[in-house]
């Protein structure tokens, strides 16, 4: 019998000193919430323990309040007990209208505390305001690379009515123009300027730019050219010519654009422009047209300064007219082009001489 009690007791050491073997220790996170702007304790706030990758909740806290004897509150505790264990924690608190709010915290030397407390949560309201209409402008980019080629897109620049394609291309980044017409892209001289890929009164800049309005362009590309008999053979058999190719947006690319300026004045001074840019499926027509005896230089849109100093002494009068045809087939294949010119001009001068 004694040896029966004598197991007894074992047996039940036994299971107690198992029991507190196994019983594991648990550490309180604690820590308080606030009002930001008000300073004051917040209630109803849901309080979370997340994994460091704030996917999983390990536990949800217990909120308490805490109040003065007059009733008025004066903290918002929580506490989450977790397993006794090196490991970092984050904390989420959320409450209908505020700003979510996440704090992380690290649990340390769980052989030494018994509880971790946390900074003060500070939450904020949601800021909202209802608008009756809001309007949003993108800013578009000027200029990008496609492959080999540099595209400047034209709607990505404001200028002023009247403004003509000369005024677009002074604009471009990294492209300068001097007073003859040369067009220089990043310091390299660009040898011709096309119209739709395609050559343009045998490569007379000017025309092209004093004379095409600026809104009809939907965008200038800058690229290396092959001539015509490289593209005929496949490979490269000249150099190629790098060239400023402008594109017209899809409204101005069928039918047809004018331009025309008229003027008069005392001592029976006159001045007459016209352009003509027309366009069908297979043919493209321009004329140029040209009357004036002011010696004007300067053209339709053109912003400047008159000089009079560097105007000629006497009176010449211009009588110009140009035209270009070019035709090109459905499949690019067959292309051909005219272009005829005829210019006179007149120059009166009158000089009167005194002496003794």
């Amino acid at each position: 019998m004694n040896k029966m009690k004598k197991l007894w007791w074992a047996m039940f050491v036994l299971c107690f000193c198992c029991t507190g073997a196994f019983a594991q220790k648990t550490i309180d996170v604690t820590g308080d919430i606030m009002d930001e702007y008000l300073n004051m304790p917040l209630k109803d706030v849901k309080i979370s323990l997340l994994n460091p990758d704030s996917t999983v909740v390990v536990d949800s806290a217990t909120t308490t309040y805490v109040t003065g004897t007059n009733g008025k509150l004066l903290q918002v505790v929580y506490n989450i007990p977790v397993k006794a264990e090196e490991r970092d924690f984050l904390i989420r608190a959320t409450r209908p209208g505020y700003n979510e709010v996440w704090q992380p915290i690290t649990v340390r030397h769980v052989d030494l505390i018994s509880a971790v407390r946390v900074p003060t949560i500070k939450m904020r309201k949601e800021m909202s305001l209802a608008l009756s209409e809001v309007k949003v402008t993108a800013t578009k980019v000027k200029m990008y690379y496609k492959g080999d080629t540099l595209v400047y897109d034209a709607d990505a620049f404001k200028l002023p009515d009247g403004s003509m394609l000369d005024a677009l291309i002074r604009q471009l980044p990294g492209v300068t123009m001097n007073d003859v017409g040369e067009i220089f892209v990043n310091g390299r001289k660009v040898d011709e300027l096309l119209l739709g890929s395609r050559t343009f009164f045998r490569g007379n800049k000017k025309v092209l730019m004093e004379n095409l309005p600026y809104y009809t362009v939907k965008d200038l590309k800058v690229y290396e050219k092959q001539t015509a008999k490289s593209e005929a053979l496949g490979y490269d058999v000249e150099p190629r010519r790098y060239v400023m190719d402008v594109n017209l947006r899809p409204e101005y690319s069928h039918g047809y654009i004018a331009n025309v300026e008229a003027a008069g004045g005392t001592e029976e001074r006159y001045l007459g422009r016209a352009f003509l840019l027309g366009f069908t499926d297979r043919w493209r027509y321009s004329l140029l047209a040209n009357l004036n005896n002011v010696n004007e230089t300067r053209h339709v849109g053109e912003q400047g300064h008159w000089t009079p100093a560097r105007m000629p002494q006497s009176m010449i009068t211009t009588r110009s007219v140009a035209t270009d045809l070019d035709y090109q087939s459905a499949d690019k294949q067959l292309s051909n082009n005219l272009s005829a010119s005829f210019t006179s001009t007149t120059n009166r001068q009158q000089t009167n001489r005194r002496y003794e």
